[in-house]
Order: structure tokens, then sequence, then C-alpha cells
């Protein structure tokens, strides 16, 4: 069964949900039971900041991934609030208690598995001091045996592990699924390339040399070096198709947010090894992209220069990239002999294009007809989680 990935708006969908739980929860706690503990600060200022800040979170749920140190302080600020709650408000049974784990489940998300690790072992951390605090300065108010609150600590760092552990095994971490649905998109282009390609010449090759070795025998001198110079030149071909898919597979996606550097490397290879001129315009202002960003929309415009390459028979390819605060708009040029995109469902080029598009909450239009050529245009929009100030 083939599992779904995670998309980004539906991260920041269920980020927005659990924070709001979280608050709901504790709210509803503070008015049908009593405290089993006192609160060190006033119920209601108290209620009040924790209402504030999850209402900025839920509105604004995400990181700036472009600036590497608004991203650190916007995560150790939110681990630092959400980690005091349970000193201020009765350590491990606080009705805020769920808060914590929010921070580790936003960090699972989008990060590797390592960071999402330590951020738990901090919340871990924080919530065995809590405790402690809490049980010295209000053990008169504390009706449970001591026994009973170093299981639920013990329960709470469990399941603050199982929730660093959860989105890296239920396919919800988007860096994780994002690799992995690239991985296994690329292995079948590859497939399609060998298959479509490589594999169908040789075959050809196979029969016509089956065909030559039983006319052999009789064929005339000038026939049979025609044939051979025939099978020669098919030969040929085949080795220069196996160079491009090598040469496809060496240009390397970037391990960095930078994107511009890799795209322009990506279009002079691809100008360079498959003999098209493909010219790269880019906007004079820049906003960095997120990896994952940067990653499928390096990839999108891979498969769609491939699918020029393949099937449009184009000599000049103009590709233009630009972001600004609103968007990113990447929008890709052929002099190819077109087609009409209604007559082609379920191209699997194409699928793939949508499918990354729409993963990154973009959209794609593909404009072309018979002898016009074809434009594809990707427009993504600016969120904070995709684009930050550069």
């Amino acid at each position: 069964m083939k599992r779904r990935s995670l998309n980004i708006n539906e991260g920041i969908f269920l980020l927005r949900l659990i924070r709001g739980l979280a608050l709901l929860l504790g709210c509803a706690l503070l008015f049908f039971f009593q405290e089993i503990r006192l609160f060190l600060v006033p119920n209601t200022f108290l209620v009040t900041i924790i209402a504030v800040y999850t209402v900025l979170r839920i509105y604004y749920p995400s990181f700036r991934f472009g600036k590497p140190y608004i991203t650190r302080g916007i995560i150790a600020a939110d681990l630092i609030f959400c980690c005091s709650l349970p000193f201020l408000t009765g350590g491990i049974i606080s009705p805020f208690i769920l808060f914590p784990l929010t921070v580790i489940l936003s960090v699972g998300l989008y990060f590797r598995q390592r960071i999402t690790y330590a951020i738990a072992g901090i919340v871990s951390i924080s919530i065995v001091g809590s405790e402690i605090i809490s049980h010295e300065l209000l053990t008169t108010a504390s009706v449970l045996p001591t026994q009973v609150y170093l299981a639920l600590v013990a329960i709470y760092i469990v399941i603050a592990f199982l929730i660093a552990w959860l989105p890296y095994v239920s396919n919800l971490n988007l860096s994780a699924t994002i690799k992995e649905r690239s991985i296994a998109q690329e292995r079948s282009r590859i497939s399609r390339e060998l298959h479509d390609g490589i594999a169908q010449r040789l075959s050809s090759l196979i029969l016509k040399m089956d065909v030559l070795s039983e006319e052999l025998p009789d064929i005339e001198t000038s026939k049979a070096v025609d044939t051979v110079k025939e099978l020669k030149h098919e030969l040929q071909e085949s080795y220069h198709e196996t160079r491009d898919v090598i040469n496809l597979l060496r240009m390397k996606m970037p391990d960095t947010p930078s994107i511009l550097p890799t795209l322009a490397q990506y279009t002079q290879e691809f100008a360079r090894t498959m003999g098209i001129n493909c010219k790269l315009y880019l906007s004079d202002g820049h906003y960095e992209l997120h990896p994952l960003a940067s990653s499928e929309i390096l990839h999108i415009i891979q498969e769609a220069l491939n699918n020029v390459k393949k099937h449009s028979g184009a000599n000049r390819i103009e590709v233009s990239f630009e972001t600004t605060a609103e968007d990113v708009k990447i929008k890709i040029i052929d002099n190819g002999h077109g087609f009409s995109p209604g007559s082609v469902q379920g191209h699997h080029g194409l699928d793939v294009m949508r499918e990354r598009t729409e993963g990154i909450g973009g959209i794609l239009n593909i404009t072309s007809s018979p002898g016009q050529g074809t434009v594809i245009e990707i427009t993504v929009p600016a969120e904070d989680h995709l684009i930050g100030n550069h």
C-alpha cells in the first residue's frame, strides 16, 4: 500500500490544531477541576499570556527557514516559553503540560531526527526540574503520593520521545518524505529513460543483427556495409543516450538553502550535454528558499527540461526565475512543436511536476498548442515556511 506524504500546508494545519487543543484543554482543566497545586503567579494574568501566545503561534506556526539564526531564535523562544509553564503551574500535573510537547512536534515536522530528539531531551529535563521545584515548594498542596508523581514524570518522558519518533515512522516529517519521494521519483524517471530509449533501441539492434546474420551469406557486400553503418549509427545514438542519463544523474541537488548557483550550474550543464540553447533569466531581487522548497523546485525544473528534450524537438529554452515577498514564479518556454494539453492525460512527467508543485502549495499551468511551443508556469505562494528575507 502506497504511503501518503504530508505536504507543507497540512503540516501547518496540524500544528495549529494541536496548539489550539492544548490551550482548550488547559482552560478546561482550570474551569472544571479544583487545583491540586497552587499557581506561582495569578491565574488570570498567566492564562491571558498563554492565550495570546497561542493565538500568535496559531497565526504564525512555522519558522523562517531561509534565516537560520532567526529560526533558531524562534525555536529557542518557543521552547523556553512552553517549558516554563510547568514550572509556573504545578509541574507534571500542570493544566498546560501539553505545551512542551507541541514544541517537539513542530520541530519533528520540519527538521532532522537528531534535532527533534535533542528537543525531546530538553523538554524531559525541564519537566523533571519543574516537578522537583513544585514538589519542594508546594508539598502542602500535594495530595498524591510521591511515587505517583514519579510515575507520571516517567510516562511523560516516554510520550515526549514517542512524539519525537512519530513523524519519522508515520511519514509526517517533511524533509524525510520529500527526500524519500524524490528518490522514488528519480528511480522512476531513470527507469523510464532506460526503457523508453536505450532498452528499445538495443532491442531493435538485436533484431536487426539477427536479420543481418541470416541474410549475410546471400547479401551483396555494399548492402552489408550499409547495414553495418546503420547499426553503428544506432549504437552511437544509444551511447549518447546513456551518457545523457549519466550526466543527469551527476547533477546534484543542493544541501544548502541557496538555489541560484545550483540552478545556474544545472541549466549550463543541460545546455552543454543536451545540445540545446538554454538561457536562464533571474530577477534582481532574491528571497532565499528553505532547502525543501529549493529541492522540489529544482526537481520540477529538471523534469520540465527533460520533457522538453525528450518530446518537444526544441532547440531553444528560456527559464525565468523570480522570488518576491509574495511568491516564487518560474516560467519555462521552449520553441518546440508543442502539443494539445488535453490530449496527454496521464503523462508521467507532467504528473510528477504537478504533484511536486502541489506538495509545496503551488500551482502549475501549461500553455501549448501544436506548432506553437510550450510555456510552463509554476507559482508557489511565499509562506514563511518557504521563504525568508535575504
